[in-house]
């Protein structure tokens, strides 16, 4: 099993984390190994090559509803809380096996794919560094330049789909 998601599942693991399974998601990561909010995000954002990186808040969050649930516990120790599988929380997994297989399905990348994990790779680079660029110039462009960026971005998505939809 390959540590990180395929990248051409990124819109259904998208969808996927959408449904409520991310809480399945992040117990599944502390089940590996304890984990600090932070952690858990860069694990995801690892994992989905930068295509999903969940906010703080849906992670603080999930993390404190499994905590109420007694599927985590935490210690505080420096400031940061750190989260661990409970007892309770290894039964629930294995009650819900079927997610977690799906879960799984998003990790196997065919052998034969490393060098598309790497082209998604620059391309999420790519798409950061163009973000980065827009939100540091954004407040002294007029409006007539947003307009053209925003016309530009959307030529591009159109461009993108024609040649990635069947």
């Amino acid at each position: 099993m390959a540590s990180h998601w395929p990248p051409l599942g990124m819109m259904r693991a998208r969808r996927f984390l959408e449904k409520g399974v991310l809480r399945f998601v992040v117990l599944e990561l502390v089940s590996k190994k304890p984990a600090h909010g932070y952690e858990i995000i860069r694990a995801l954002e690892e994992r989905s090559h930068g295509f999903y990186s969940p906010s703080p808040g849906s992670i603080y969050p999930t993390l404190q509803l499994l905590q109420d649930q007694g599927y985590v516990t935490s210690t505080e120790s420096e400031g940061k809380k750190t989260y661990a599988i409970t007892e309770a929380g290894k039964a629930y997994l294995a009650e819900h096996a079927d997610i977690i297989e799906g879960l799984h399905q998003f990790a196997e990348t065919p052998h034969g794919h490393e060098w598309l994990r790497r082209e998604f790779r620059d391309i999420a680079q790519e798409l950061r560094r163009l973000g980065q660029l827009f939100m540091q110039r954004a407040p002294h462009l007029t409006r007539e330049q947003v307009s053209k960026v925003r016309d530009t971005i959307k030529r591009a998505a159109r461009e993108i789909e024609s040649i990635i939809e069947p």
